[in-house]
């Protein structure tokens, strides 16, 4: 039987032991992260495993004449961004010998019971003829469509009972859920509302009090902590316009979503430097500007996924830069040599 003075001994003697390999594990510790200061051990190189990339296919840029551009962010300069990002696949969809018969019963439920018409290559149209007429595009791989009707020409439409912003956002997502076409990357908390009036057979900005139309843009949610941008850069290519009156309608729709597949490969950006001259070399794409001023102030620069407005295979990432007088500029992130030009 142990002797308590035995017991003592071996317990020193543990807690020696133990505190030399906490002492020891630390020194080690510090040693390694003072080592990676010095000499950071290099990352691997990024997988690029797609290959070559098709370039972004930006809409035409608004010209802004002898533009001079300065850094105006917070930090005083351009942020540092990372060396690679995601690139991530486009699932294009499927179509089966069921899938025109789906996209039938789906429509029908807007009132579309007559047969469809063939436009293009998975794409069929519906037309039906009433007080206004209606029609609407369907894709039957990826489910995108084009809904609208003839409102334009009701001067009257919206004018009376204008609907609340709250009820044009309930209406529209009840006819995309109709459509099965309210998926689950979509943010809610990013839904916009902007408000417009007939005039000349075409919509124009109006104030909300008077406003004949609402317009509710959806937004997909950020990939890996990056937003979604789109080629309007306040507007979605997933919307609705809601006319007022007692029973709130959609008047004209367009879901053009893509599904974004987990499959990724990392591919090696731009310094936010190199991005800065190509904007000052205008070999960026310029979506807004209200000014009349030639320097333009740079006031936030960020990384931001693409959606474009048509087809695409990968989901690529852009430079965003956002300025004074409602300034927004987008420059293509993935290096000129994995580029197919």
């Amino acid at each position: 039987m142990p002797t308590l003075s035995k017991v003592r001994s071996e317990t020193r003697s543990v807690f020696k032991w133990g505190s030399i390999l906490a002492i020891l594990f630390l020194v080690v510790y510090i040693g390694m992260v003072i080592k990676e200061k010095i000499i950071p051990t290099p990352k691997p190189p990024p997988t690029v495993s797609f290959g070559k990339l098709v370039a972004i296919e930006f809409p035409k840029s608004q010209e802004v004449k002898e533009a001079k551009y300065v850094i105006d962010t917070l930090i005083g300069k351009l942020p540092e961004l990372p060396d690679r990002a995601r690139v991530y696949k486009i699932d294009p969809g499927k179509v089966d010998f069921l899938s025109l018969d789906r996209a039938q019963e789906k429509v029908s439920l807007l009132g579309f019971k007559n047969q469809a018409s063939f436009v293009s290559e998975n794409t069929y149209q519906w037309v039906a003829r009433g007080v206004r007429l209606r029609q609407i595009s369907y894709n039957i791989s990826s489910s995108n469509f084009v809904f609208s009707t003839s409102f334009l020409t009701n001067a009257t439409i919206g004018q009376n009972n204008q609907v609340a912003p709250d009820q044009a956002i309930a209406t529209a997502k009840s006819f995309l859920k109709s459509l099965s076409s309210f998926p689950e990357d979509l943010d809610e908390a990013k839904t916009k509302t902007s408000f417009y009036a007939i005039k000349n057979y075409t919509i124009v900005p109006q104030d909300q009090s008077t406003a004949q139309i609402i317009r509710v843009d959806f937004f997909q949610k950020d990939i890996n902590s990056s937003p979604m941008r789109y080629p309007n850069s306040h507007r979605s290519t997933i919307y609705t316009l809601i006319a007022g009156g007692q029973n709130p309608e959609v008047v004209e729709a367009s879901f053009q979503h893509k599904n974004i597949s987990k499959d990724y490969a990392t591919y090696p950006i731009l310094t936010s430097s190199q991005a800065f001259a190509m904007l000052q070399e205008g070999k960026a794409y310029s979506l807004s500007y209200s000014g009349t001023k030639n320097e333009i102030l740079i006031k936030n620069v960020f990384l931001a996924y693409y959606m474009e407005d048509r087809e695409q295979k990968y989901l690529m990432p852009i430079v965003v830069f956002e300025g004074d007088d409602d300034f927004v500029a987008y420059v293509s992130a993935i290096k000129d040599e994995w580029i197919n030009n």
